[in-house]
């Protein structure tokens, strides 16, 4: 952890194209181990900056300094001070490549520069900041305590004292005095602007927008690559989140978190779409933690021509507040005083003010003083809209250029949550829906008939919707018909959920499931150890279509086997299965349980148990309805009331509440107390014990495949083990200084999403001001900046290279609006997802300009360049455009070509990697389209590393191996033996970095710094025809998880015989195939580091199809599968068998002991230049493969 505040962007000229400065970087990173000992990892940057309204008014005031020493780079140079010894005493790091200039060239214009010693927590390049609520001097530990010290709106006094951050770069009235627009709120599918609607004014665009073959189409319009949907790797890519599940619950915690999974997200368009503005999405009216949904609240109480006695009355009816103008709204029901307010308004009146859905639907209200139940006094009697927008909806009568229809036609829903306001709202928004959004869209009406292959048209309406919003579960038109399931086939996105002998299609919105099976099921793999196991869970079909369950046709299935073993359920009608498990006095072929009368022991006949009458107490001999009910509950629910079908777990007898109809949970207990709690075991009598070991041994069952009744191969010449070190399997940056003192609401909302500092000036002494992040600008973080927040994939070619990748936004002149670099060791990862943001040289960006983001790779030793990727921007009116794309590094430069036009001048013509485009790449200090633009600043860049732009008057520098800072001047180097076991050691940017320098490992080692050595297993091939290559497959089996899949491969030699592989995680089961046979190489149940095997032909895992006959062959596999024990058992030299999808072992019992076994995965390799002259080119992991290999 860095103990340093390391300003960024301090030497600044007076500009008022300069936005921002003064900026400390904090870096969010997240790993979790994908493959042997790499990780997948996760790697954000929010520089917190100053970005006030007028930057000069902070940056050039007078500021007084009378407590830190400062020193001249004169004095410092005698004082032999080294840049490192600056940058640890956390100097800006402007002024340390400065102060490099001045001891590389002695330069005396420089030697009367001024360095300011400060003393923490003050820094700065005048020691003038210092943070409001944190000491720390790591900017981790800074942005972690401030967010934490956030304190909720429901636990403050209840009253919103800050104004929360508005999205102003469009014109918009949102309806109430202090509630503005959120940048959310922009292209979600209703208008939020009362005025004119501008929110949504040109958002139909997006329906019309398709993706790529290799890409997810998010439902909003956007795309992402295919390969991140719902891939478990960190957060939704898609900016409305509709990539995740549908049972996805969002962040709750967003007030308290900065990242991007809360800040670059909107709101599902199906699920709590209300959103409070830092993240968090709330049903409407809902309880936001900054308090927003109170200014939603606010807005409805616009008094407007109201007196003052009816809009307290409609606003204590609403029962969205407690107390108005004074007045308690608990006093006007109990006093029936309620009726006396209402008789205050006008025969017809509009309530709220302001429309309560659109910028057009109202609730009107006419003669309430007349009626008499109180609870329907809020219930309107019409609901008028725009008849242009909803002209599918029969009107009742026009109200002042608006259409009406009486409330009772609508069928309005008051009884959903028990608030009747509520629900009213959420049906309206519901009913209409289907409405035309924005009156912009009968002008282009002609644009988008056209587009019969992307749109439908609603019935009985001039409508048009996405064909993606079929079937989706939300309503878009008035007749419902996109909601017709014989429609929801018509897109032919391949994310949907096909459902078996039905014409239906699940949108991946679906938050339920519409299919009783779908094909998605029928490719699922069937747990091994849930098969024939007293309880029906999956379904499939036979050939003939007829459905089976996972119970059916078990006569061939061991009922005693490792799965069903003193799992505290009779799987065998004997139960066998659950012999000598634990004394109970009873003799075998009987069941303990406990008489349901007097509560006394019972020894209850086999024959009596599972026959369908309940013999016990809790039908605990009756355990398949509760186990059908509740599958897999990590508290079971297995107790099953008398008389009743409700069935309770351990936790809920014996604790004095009477859950059971007939108490009967409660009336055998000796004393009232939690009897089933681990901690009482050895206090139970003998009924308790019976009772509670028949519920809770089900917590004990294997459920994962496990390997404990198969001998170990090769077999162990010796007890001693030694065994691989593990890595942890996650690990993210974590907060080690948490305030626990709390702050007042509003000063720890002084700076809205930003950072709280005090500036020392001639004025005041702690004047508080703000470090925005870039989603943020104003002096209190105030307003939304329009941005690009990029998230990219990252796939390497070369396992020890070192990449430098410089993202960078630009307008279509070539004009650099802003970059991000990152360093990419491809060795210490998998994958790698970067989170960063760019932002557009003015406010608001220049709608007349067309943006893009352009990518460039160089290897960072030698800084050659590499290649370009190009992602557009195609939805510019968006506040923020949310853009993911997968890079796969090049394995060698982009191939130069000659015919760019115009003529690269300066530069050298190229293609981008991803697309079809050629650009003229400038040469070091050139730039513009041609290359023809001389880059003046260049100079400023160290002579080592290359100029590629600038931006605001600053040279974009691409630093060599050991340089670093903006202008490659400093430079950081290895500690002596710092990597070990020769190790490759590469030194870090210490100024953002962690740890000053990282390890590239030889293929023998790992671990941080190269000092763990890999496991070595030696497989020696014996009677068996010599392969071009071999594959290995390791599995690492867990009580906790499945079991977890390594792949390696390996191309061997002629006449090789024996075959080593390297490995950095511990492993149970060893598969390796050869010439398209499988044969079984290593069964170990605790891992050794190095092992030697060999296999040969009775090592051979024989397909199903030699062991069984046609008449089973025929049958479907989940029939087939029935009979996986039958080969063991007549079999006696076999030793694993396999069919497509399972890999089945053996056991000492000769059972079947199956594990799912994906043996088949597509090893081709990711990029098609590797291998040359046409060979085939294969590699055993699709991102970070150990090996690659080419074959003729």
């Amino acid at each position: 952890m860095n103990c340093q505040l390391i300003l960024y962007d301090t030497d600044v000229i007076v500009d008022e194209n300069i936005l921002e400065s003064n900026c400390l970087y904090y870096r969010i990173n997240t790993e979790k181990l994908a493959y042997q000992e790499l990780s997948n990892i996760i790697d954000e940057m929010i520089p917190y900056c100053l970005r006030p309204m007028n930057i000069s008014k902070i940056l050039f005031r007078n500021l007084t300094n009378t407590n830190s020493q400062n020193l001249t780079f004169e004095e410092l140079r005698v004082s032999n001070v080294s840049t490192q010894e600056l940058l640890a005493w956390s100097a800006p790091i402007d002024l340390v490549e400065k102060y490099q200039v001045y001891l590389n060239d002695i330069d005396l214009s420089l030697s009367n520069e001024l360095f300011y010693n400060c003393t923490p927590p003050w820094f700065g390049l005048q020691c003038q900041y210092s943070f409001a609520f944190s000491e720390d001097m790591a900017i981790a530990d800074v942005v972690e305590n401030e967010f934490n010290i956030k304190t909720s709106y429901l636990e403050s006094t209840g009253i919103l004292i800050q104004q929360l951050p508005c999205y102003t770069h469009i014109k918009c009235d949102r309806g109430g005095t202090f509630l503005c627009l959120d940048w959310r709120e922009v292209c979600n599918g209703r208008i939020d602007c009362i005025d004119e609607g501008l929110d949504e004014a040109f958002c139909f665009d997006m329906e019309l927008n398709e993706c790529e073959e290799n890409e997810y189409r998010c439902h909003n319009g956007l795309c992402i690559p295919e390969e991140f949907w719902e891939n478990g790797f960190g957060d939704a890519d898609c900016l409305d989140r509709s990539d995740e599940f549908a049972d996805v619950l969002y962040p709750n915690s967003c007030f308290q978190d900065p990242a991007f999974r809360c800040e670059e997200h909107s709101c599902r368009t199906n699920w709590h779409d209300f959103p409070c503005g830092d993240g968090q999405c709330v049903q409407k009216f809902d309880e936001c933690h900054n308090g927003r949904h109170l200014l939603l609240i606010q807005s409805i109480s616009n008094q407007g021509y109201l007196s003052d006695k009816c809009l307290i009355a409609m606003m204590c009816l609403t029962q969205l507040i407690k107390e108005i103008r004074g007045t308690v709204c608990e006093t006007l029901f109990r006093n029936y005083f309620i009726y006396e307010f209402i008789k205050h308004c006008d025969p017809i009146f509009q309530f709220p003010i302001i429309p309560v859905h659109s910028n057009h639907i109202r609730f009107l209200y006419e003669n309430i003083s007349l009626k008499s139940d109180s609870n329907l006094l809020i219930i309107p009697d019409y609901v008028c809209y725009d008849e242009q927008l909803c002209d599918c909806l029969n009107s009742t009568f026009f109200y002042e250029n608006l259409t009406c229809i009486n409330s009772s036609e609508l069928y309005l829903t008051t009884s959903i949550s028990g608030h009747i306001w509520i629900d009213m709202i959420l049906s309206i928004e519901s009913y209409f829906r289907s409405c035309i959004n924005h009156r912009i869209f009968f002008n282009k009406m002609n644009k988008y008939e056209n587009q019969t292959l992307l749109l439908y048209q609603c019935n009985n309406s001039s409508k048009l919707i996405s064909k993606h919003r079929i079937f989706d579960e939300n309503i878009d038109c008035c007749m419902s018909d996109d909601e017709n399931d014989k429609l929801s086939c018509q897109p032919t996105s391949k994310h949907r959920i096909k459902c078996i002998n039905e014409s239906k299609c699940l949108s991946s919105l679906h938050t339920h499931d519409d299919c009783p099976f779908t094909e998605n099921q029928l490719e699922k793999k069937i747990s091994f150890s849930k098969i024939c196991d007293g309880s029906d869970e999956f379904l499939f079909k036979d050939l003939n279509g007829k459905i089976h369950t996972d119970e059916s046709q078990c006569n061939y299935w061991p009922c005693n086997n490792m799965y069903s073993q003193c799992d505290g359920f009779w799987t065998c009608p004997n139960g066998k299965d659950e012999e000598n498990c634990f004394q109970t006095g009873c003799q075998s072929e009987t069941y303990a349980c406990i008489s349901p009368y007097n509560y006394s022991l019972i020894c209850l006949s086999s024959q009596r148990v599972n026959d369908g009458i309940d013999d016990c107490l809790g039908a605990m001999d009756e355990l398949r309805s509760c186990r059908r009910l509740y599958p897999s509950e990590k508290n079971p629910k297995r107790f099953r009331c008398q008389n009743s079908s409700l069935c309770l777990s351990s936790m809920e007898l014996c604790n004095n509440i009477r859950t059971c109809p007939l108490g009967e949970d409660e009336d055998f207990c000796d004393k009232n107390r939690f009897m089933c709690q681990q901690i009482s075991n050895f206090n139970r009598t003998i009924i308790e014990d019976i009772l509670c070991r028949s519920i809770d041994n089900e917590k004990n069952r294997i459920i994962h495949f496990s390997i404990h009744t198969s001998s170990n191969y090769p077999q162990s010449e010796t007890n001693t083990i030694n065994e691989i070190i593990q890595l942890k399997q996650e690990k993210s940056h974590i907060q080690k200084h948490i305030r626990s003192e709390k702050i007042s609401y509003s000063l720890s909302w002084y700076c809205n999403r930003g950072l709280t500092l005090r500036l020392r000036s001639e004025y005041e002494n702690n004047e508080r001001i703000c470090m925005c992040p870039p989603s943020y600008y104003g002096d209190l973080c105030q307003y939304q900046n329009e941005r690009v927040s990029l998230t990219l994939g990252l796939v390497r070619a070369e396992r020890r290279n070192v990449y430098v990748i410089v993202i960078m936004l630009i307008d279509e002149d070539e004009n650099i609006n802003s970059y991000n670099q990152y360093e990419y060791i491809a060795s210490q990862s998998c994958g790698v997802k970067l989170n960063r943001y760019l932002l557009f040289s003015k406010r608001p960006k220049n709608m007349s300009k067309n943006y893009s983001i352009r990518i460039d790779a160089y290897e960072k030793h030698s800084i050659t360049y590499r290649g370009s990727w190009h992602l557009s921007i195609h939805f510019l009116f968006l506040p923020v455009n949310r853009i993911s794309a997968l890079l796969y590094m090049p394995f060698e430069r982009t191939p130069i070509l000659y015919n760019c036009f115009p003529t690269c001048i300066n530069g050298e013509c190229v293609q981008y990697l991803n697309k079809n485009y050629l650009f003229c790449r400038c040469f070091s200090g050139w730039s513009g389209i041609q290359c023809d633009i001389k880059l003046n600043n260049c100079q400023r860049c160290s002579s080592d590393s290359i100029c590629i732009g600038s931006i605001n008057d600053r040279s974009i520098c691409v630093c060599p191996t050991m340089k670093f800072g903006p202008r490659c001047l400093l430079t950081s180097v290895c500690p002596k033996n710092a990597c070990q076991n020769n190790g490759q050691c590469i030194p870090a940017d210490i100024s953002v970095s962690d740890s000053h320098y990282s390890c590239i490992c030889s293929d023998h080692y790992y671990g941080p710094k190269c000092e763990y050595r890999k496991g070595q297993l030696d497989i020696y091939l014996e009677n068996l025809n010599i392969p071009s290559f071999l594959s290995a497959f390791f599995l690492t089996i867990s009580n906790e998880s499945e079991p977890q899949l390594t792949i390696m491969i390996q191309k061997l030699t002629l006449f090789q015989r024996r075959v080593t592989f390297r490995i950095s995680i511990p492993y149970n089961l060893v598969i390796v195939e050869l010439n398209r046979k499988y044969y079984l190489a290593v069964i170990q149940s605790i891992p050794n580091l190095d092992l030697s095997t060999s296999i040969n032909p009775s090592q051979e895992c024989l397909s199903i199809e030699i062991l069984f006959n046609s008449t089973l062959m025929a049958m479907s596999r989940f029939q087939r599968i029935k009979f996986y024990h039958i080969p063991c058992q007549t079999n006696h030299d076999l030793n694993c068998f396999m069919d497509k999808f399972y890999l089945c072992l053996c056991t000492k019992d000769r059972h079947a002991n199956c594990v799912e076994f994906n043996y088949d995965k597509n090893l081709q390799c990711s990029s098609k230049h590797y291998c040359a002259n046409g060979a085939q080119c294969l590699q055993d992991h699709p991102t970070c493969p150990s090996a690659i290999i080419c074959l003729y």
